[in-house]
């Protein structure tokens, strides 16, 4: 099993960039509850890295660095939103991780609910169980995905250890 530097490459266009530094950060500081490591050991203590390109790029090719990243990361997290796809690098970076074989693990993580994401992403082969609708839930939903578990077991050990 190919061992991935980032947990997940986040997508965004720059209108959306507070938006995807949440996001981001939010998804570095979670700490997975002690009790669902011992249910599932093989689950780490934190969730991992996530690379966003104001976090991680330096002058230099972008193409490549973008390429580098998304070779490295196991999700391709698309923020959508209705200026999300009026971006060519969004557009990019979503053909170039589906052509390394992982359009299911694109994940749409939607603050907009007026638009039509499958409009957009028509040539994805999207697992609408993948798909997240920005919400009180959505960060736990996004976390439960990354890390492979159900938002349910991992909704419970939160509420246990709180």
């Amino acid at each position: 099993m190919k061992k991935y530097k980032y947990i997940a490459f986040i997508s965004y266009n720059h209108a959306d960039k507070s938006i995807a530094k949440k996001l981001q950060q939010k998804i570095y500081n979670f700490r997975l509850p002690a009790k669902l490591r011992e249910e599932y050991p093989d689950l780490p203590a934190k969730v991992g890295n996530v690379f966003r390109d104001d976090t991680h790029l330096t002058s230099g090719d972008l193409s490549h660095a973008l390429e580098d990243a998304l070779d490295n990361s196991k999700f391709l997290i698309v923020v959508c939103s209705k200026e999300t796809f009026e971006s060519g690098w969004v557009k990019k970076e979503i053909e170039y991780f589906k052509g390394l074989g992982q359009e299911k693990y694109i994940i749409p993580y939607i603050v907009d609910a007026t638009i039509n994401v499958e409009e957009y992403l028509s040539d994805v082969d999207l697992d609408q169980q993948l798909a997240i609708v920005s919400g009180p839930l959505s960060v736990n939903k996004l976390i439960a995905c990354l890390v492979g578990i159900d938002l349910i077991t991992l909704t419970k050990c939160i509420e246990d250890v709180s």
